[in-house]
């Protein structure tokens, strides 16, 4: 009874955070493998948020990768995917600007990218440098 209660708990919390977008049917899986899988992209996607959130928008990319390996029709997985690679792109570009002297243009990439990500605990130690080199 329990472990029903606890499947019935995944799959909800699957559902709400958007992880299953199929159904056995579709995958051909047996349920016990379509609840495992779904319990493994929910802790991939735990990752993958708090790496996105720190900052670390590498690991935020190869976990939402994960994700869409394991379920390729998850949309709100490739939305997310596209923004941390977005992320990851535009924190790269702001570490090329920085060194080549760009400031001005390494200042606004960041500004950029605290819009993609507000929560991105490194954006007030890269603003604080910048503003210095850039002032």
């Amino acid at each position: 009874m329990l472990r029903l209660l606890g499947v019935y708990f995944i799959l909800t919390i699957s559902l709400l955070h958007g992880a299953v977008d199929q159904t056995p049917e579709d995958n051909k899986y047996n349920v016990r493998e379509w609840i495992a899988i779904n319990e493994q992209i929910i802790q991939i996607l735990h990752r993958a948020e708090a790496a996105f959130a720190a900052g670390d928008y590498t690991e935020a990319v190869d976990n939402y990768a994960q994700i869409l390996k394991l379920n390729s029709n998850d949309l709100k997985a490739r939305d997310a995917y596209q923004q941390a690679l977005k992320a990851k792109n535009l924190a790269e570009l702001i570490q090329n600007e920085y060194q080549f002297s760009n400031y001005q243009d390494a200042l606004s990439s960041l500004k950029e990218l605290q819009q993609l990500n507000p929560q991105d605990r490194n954006f007030q130690d890269y603003f604080i440098k910048f503003i210095f080199k850039a002032g």
